[in-house]
């Protein structure tokens, strides 16, 4: 995937993408196309918009570019020969996408923390049909801009997602909390790889230990992450998430107090445990 700077993406771009709840600091007065299929029209305000670089005067120009140099810019850059009219169309018919279950979800493609995920949750029809009438997708990593490079393109598809696909789609809101409270990733590699970590971890969380609770399973999967599964057999965590079942909430608020000197002995107790189980011990 090839890395550029701003000034390169800028320049190969004809459209800006972004998510209207992410860009409300942003100047009023820009030209934004709404992103919204007909019967979201009235929650446009929460869906995606577009704007045609080619509609910003020199200042708006200046102010856009001035946004996207701020750490974690919530927008994205593309080229398309399609007129700005025709490509919000198009987007327009990839904003829901149906799940395994026959229900339907909002696709926030629009959210660069959300898209990054996107790269291996979707299935590459499906990928295909959202590129669809784009030649070129730059979105911001760790302060570079990455170009989507997608090669001989499939037949686009968007029909319902598997059960695999479903669950993951869902999870990447979870997995974007969880991703804030551990070590930065060292890369897009690294990143996906541990989203896709993160995802086991939740699923464990409801399907072993009925955690109902989103902050619960986010603090499980931190856990997961730094400890493996070791910490589900430590006395007391294991009592905290076996009184979550009846108190959602419980395990996030008893381990979120617990400082870096609380978790140093809570490691050590594990691996003396794991050491123990290892000689046979208790």
């Amino acid at each position: 995937m090839k890395t550029l700077t701003l000034t390169e993406a800028w320049s190969a771009s004809t459209h800006l993408l972004a998510e209207r709840l992410l860009v409300l600091d942003w100047d009023k007065e820009l030209p934004w196309h709404d992103v919204a299929p007909e019967e979201l029209e009235k929650e446009k305000h929460l869906l995606p918009a577009v704007i045609g670089l080619d509609e910003l005067s020199d200042e708006q120009r200046q102010l856009v570019q001035d946004y996207l140099t701020e750490k974690n810019p919530p927008a994205m850059l593309l080229h398309s020969d399609m007129s700005t009219e025709a490509l919000t169309r198009r987007l327009a018919q990839r904003v829901v996408i149906t799940l395994s279950d026959g229900s339907r979800a909002l696709l926030r493609f629009a959210d660069p923390r959300a898209f990054v995920h996107m790269l291996w949750v979707l299935p590459v029809g499906h990928f295909s049909a959202l590129y669809d009438g784009i030649n070129q997708w730059f979105f911001p990593f760790q302060e570079q801009w990455r170009e989507l490079e997608f090669g001989k393109r499939p037949e686009g598809e968007w029909g319902p997602l598997d059960a695999q696909s479903s669950n993951e789609l869902l999870n990447i809101g979870l997995i974007n909390d969880t991703l804030k409270i551990l070590p930065a990733s060292r890369d897009l590699s690294d990143l996906c790889a541990r989203g896709q970590k993160i995802n086991d971890w939740l699923n464990y969380a409801r399907n072993q230990f009925a955690l109902t609770d989103q902050k619960d399973c986010v603090a499980f999967a931190q856990h997961g992450m730094c400890l493996d599964t070791g910490f589900t057999r430590h006395r007391v965590l294991a009592q905290w998430l076996q009184e979550s079942v009846e108190a959602p909430g419980f395990y996030a608020r008893q381990t979120t107090p617990l400082t870096d000197n609380d978790w140093k002995n809570i490691a050590f107790e594990i691996r003396r445990n794991e050491q123990n189980e290892q000689r046979g011990g208790v």
